[in-house]
């Protein structure tokens, strides 16, 4: 499974803040951009086999 491969819904849920399944998640978007969050996932992305291995 690719974690990554649901990118887009992703970022809306930082944007926009998510409650599904319990959980409450405050929307970030008054704090980050799209821009920003993409950027953030690229790094995690790009980190991810070092913090793995």
């Amino acid at each position: 499974m690719n974690l990554f491969g649901m990118k887009t819904e992703l970022i809306n849920s930082v944007l926009d803040g998510d409650s599904d399944q319990g959980g409450v998640m405050p929307a970030l978007k008054s704090t980050l951009s799209k821009a920003d969050v993409n950027d953030i996932f690229e790094y995690i992305k790009s980190i991810n086999g070092r913090v793995m291995k």
